[in-house]
């Protein structure tokens, strides 16, 4: 009888020593860091890592729980030691508190908490910058498209931007982000007439900004051309140099892509065959003739006329002329 109840205790004493020796399980949180800060709904993946070296992760009791929101629901994945739990709609703004709490069939627990701090959402900001209110360009050469974007969350690159016209719709072509700067070819271009220009940028939530412009593609009038020298009628010697200069001023941006032709008696004295086939972007250009009275043998004031012809990038012409006079006396 006394041996059977030294063996009863001995196993209680077993038993014991057991339960004591339980170790809780180990846990951490790897991401969000501790104060992390996320966006107000944005689907957030909370991970941890639980281990227990007496119980097996499928045998504890592991759950998230917020501060704010209480415990979380949603599909646990364990892979090895790792915990994960999507948060699909985020999280409200404001400063949370995240506990991962793991314990095992003996009720013995451990957790690990995290300060996750919200900020509420704000959209992108949109300018564009080119072409401006006003404007006219080109209907047949490349158009550019310059706009200038920036979002306080989102690095443009990961934003969604429209381009958009009110009389071509949504816009297909070449897009080009360097910094906050977007440059925009669209393909094939605008078509000619009045548009509306609208950039629209989304960030992942949907909120989203926009510019717009209004300008319109193609010229409504030609190059005009205006002398600036030599004056109408205005008299020189006999091989004489006639400087000459004009300003050419049309309604697409790119002035010196106009193409510039020369006619008239006056163009038999250019001096050294240079002529002028493109104003400067400003719309000046400059040359100069030589006042040749060969074809003259007259004691009266010889007549030259000059003409000039303007053709932009949408094959509109504008031509202007003028006249001055050469005293060719007679040849002796």
């Amino acid at each position: 009888m006394t041996g059977l109840l030294l063996l009863v205790l001995a196993g209680c004493q077993d038993n014991n020593v057991s339960v004591l020796n339980n170790k809780p399980p180990e846990v951490s949180i790897t991401s969000p860091v501790d104060g992390e800060i996320g966006l107000e709904g944005l689907s957030t993946e909370l991970v941890g890592e639980v281990y227990d070296p007496d119980t097996l992760n499928n045998d504890l009791n592991i759950y998230w729980e917020d501060s704010v929101e209480g415990v979380l629901t949603g599909e646990l994945v364990l892979e090895h030691n790792e915990v994960r739990l999507q948060v699909a709609d985020g999280f409200s703004a404001g400063e949370h508190t995240l506990t991962l709490v793991a314990s095992d069939p003996n009720s013995t627990a451990s957790q690990a908490q995290v300060t996750f701090i919200v900020e509420e959402n704000s959209p992108p900001e949109v300018s564009i910058v080119s072409p401006e209110a006003g404007d006219a360009i080109s209907e047949s050469s490349t158009q550019t498209l310059v706009a200038a974007v920036s979002d306080a969350h989102t690095v443009v690159d990961e934003l969604l931007l429209i381009w958009e016209s009110d009389q071509d719709g949504e816009l297909d072509g070449t897009q080009e982000i360097i910094g906050n700067t977007v440059t925009f070819e669209p393909d094939p271009n605008l078509s000619q007439g009045l548009h509306t220009l609208k950039l629209k940028a989304f960030d992942s939530l949907g909120d989203w900004g926009e510019d717009s412009v209004t300008f319109s593609v193609g010229n409504t009038s030609p190059p005009e051309i205006a002398f600036l020298a030599p004056k109408e009628g205005a008299v020189y010697s006999r091989n004489e140099t006639v400087y000459i200069e004009i300003e050419v001023t049309d309604d697409q941006i790119d002035l010196s892509s106009i193409v510039l032709s020369w006619g008239g008696f006056a163009t038999l004295g250019w001096v050294d065959d240079v002529l002028a086939a493109h104003p400067a972007n400003s719309g000046l250009a400059s040359t100069a003739i030589l006042m040749d009275c060969t074809y003259y043998d007259s004691s009266e004031r010889s007549e030259f006329v000059l003409t000039v012809t303007a053709t932009d990038d949408d094959g509109q012409t504008g031509q202007e002329s003028i006249s001055f006079y050469s005293e060719c006396m007679p040849i002796d």
